[in-house]
């Protein structure tokens, strides 16, 4: 494996990433166009369409029409492509499991915690001719660039961004342009339509294709589906999604007290504040896949307001702890280098008499799990279940309990009722029993009070007291008068 860093910056700390997250969407650039500090661009080889235990490319895949946010006419793509820039923090984790390895990476949470690091992803992942990008931001206020190498940052009142940043990151079109590629993919991104034109100008782009055009609101469905048809292999990628699907589903079959159970989302930020996940959030859909579900004042409170939804949390004060308590699981996103400022709520007196504190309800991820959520990829996904899982029903143990008992109160419930499905209709006649001795050749409509003996030529309507042996041609004729 070969990485290229394009610039190396200091580490990150993981907290502040997490925590501005959780407050924001990403920017785009400016109309800037090359990265301070950067290096020479350095030579770059193709990295082709790995086909190890893949199909082929489907017939019929190209050329295939992509919509997206900043072209909802949506964007051409004539041929498989060979040599792709990934400009969003997670694509590379799913185009891997398609077959696909881009030329350049992002890392989630910066030089510190590389992707090709992490448990989950496949060894033959590790062997590429990578670039590793680390665009700096802009401040729209000051003007003033930041060297950072994490992930998402801060956002709020741009006017060409779908989700407005303060921070905008600048890339390097010159650079990316001399990496000579014939597609670039920025998902999981918060390109800005000015992004949008540079980058089109190189190769087709391809930008956020979240159902609602927020920035990192598209969920692991939506990346897959449509990197399917990027790589020419739609059919593949949805039957990827149904078997991911259904391992939730098997997980949530196999664990009935995930079922239903409330769970809060919240990650600790720098200063002591606390962040609570917006339930729509990559990291917050992992638990409601899994049946869990979110408590509603968490709902109605990151609902969308005006034209935006809130992006993926509110921001809060450890006094209002309250507010995520009363729920059966609450999860704290700590990762690598939360713990100093989870430390430092877990010692206040509100965080101690929460409930899911003293009844050790408590779910902190750390290294490797906050990421497995935040990546959320067709890798990242089946890992995060077979490792957070058994420790989230070890916490709902009590929960199953009580499932239990409900579920044998309703099983006694129904025996003591006789388990009958009861539906009286006082007007209906009852069903006579079958005679075994009738003559299986008897009119079925024929009248059991009947004699057995009578003319069956009789005529019905005649007067049973009549004179059986009268001239028929007599009845009903008057006696004529004489003369």
């Amino acid at each position: 494996m070969t990485v290229r860093p394009a610039t190396r910056r200091a580490t990150a700390a993981l907290f502040t990433a997490a925590a501005v997250l959780a407050t924001s969407a990403c920017g785009g650039s400016d109309d800037d166009s090359a990265s301070p500090g950067a290096s020479a661009s350095p030579t770059v080889t193709a990295v082709p369409v790995s086909t190890d235990g893949l199909p082929p490319v489907e017939r019929g895949a190209f050329p295939v029409r992509i919509k997206h946010t900043w072209n909802q006419a949506g964007t051409v793509i004539e041929t498989e492509p060979k040599r792709v820039v990934v400009l969003g923090m997670r694509e590379q984790d799913s185009m891997i499991s398609l077959g696909l390895k881009p030329l350049t990476l992002r890392n989630y949470f910066g030089a510190a915690h590389p992707w090709l690091n992490f448990p989950w992803v496949p060894e033959s992942a590790k062997q590429g001719d990578y670039t590793v990008l680390y665009p700096p931001t802009r401040d729209s206020k000051t003007g003033k660039l930041s060297e950072v190498d994490d992930g998402p940052v801060l956002a709020n009142g741009f006017a060409q961004a779908s989700n407005t940043p303060v921070r905008k990151e600048v890339f390097d079109y010159e650079r990316i342009k001399s990496m000579n590629p014939d597609l670039i993919v920025a998902m999981f991104a918060g390109i800005v339509l000015e992004d949008y034109r540079k980058l089109s100008e190189i190769a087709p782009t391809i930008t956020m294709v979240s159902s609602d055009s927020k920035d990192y609101f598209s969920s692991w469905q939506e990346e897959v589906l449509a990197l399917g048809k990027i790589v020419g292999r739609p059919n593949y990628a949805q039957q990827q999604v149904a078997k991911m699907r259904q391992l939730f589903v098997d997980t949530e079959n196999a664990h009935p007290e995930l079922r239903d159970a409330s769970v809060a989302v919240a990650a600790p930020g720098p200063d002591g504040q606390i962040r609570i996940m917006n339930p729509y959030a990559p990291m917050s859909r992992f638990f409601t896949s899994l049946g869990m579900e979110f408590p509603a004042r968490i709902e109605a409170a990151t609902r969308y307001t005006g034209v935006s939804r809130k992006m993926y949390s509110i921001e809060s004060t450890v006094g209002n702890l309250s507010f995520l308590d009363n729920v059966d699981v609450l999860v704290w996103i700590v990762g690598h280098d939360g713990g100093p400022a989870m430390d430092k709520i877990k010692r206040t007196s509100a965080y101690q008499n929460m409930k899911v504190v003293r009844n050790k309800k408590v779910l902190e991820l750390g290294p490797d799990e906050a990421e497995a959520l935040y990546y959320s990829s067709l890798t990242s996904l089946p890992w995060a279940i077979d490792r957070l899982v058994p420790r989230i029903v070890g916490i709902l143990g009590d929960k199953a309990a009580r499932d239990r008992v409900a579920e044998e109160q309703a099983q006694r419930a129904a025996d003591a009722a006789g388990d009958l499905n009861i539906n009286y209709d006082p007007s209906a006649s009852p069903t006579p029993e079958p005679d075994p001795n009738a003559d299986p050749n008897a009119d079925p409509n024929a009248d059991p009070n009947a004699d057995p003996n009578a003319d069956p030529n009789a005529d019905p309507n005649a007067d049973p007291g009549a004179d059986p042996n009268a001239d028929p041609g007599a009845a009903g004729t008057e006696e004529t008068p004489a003369p």
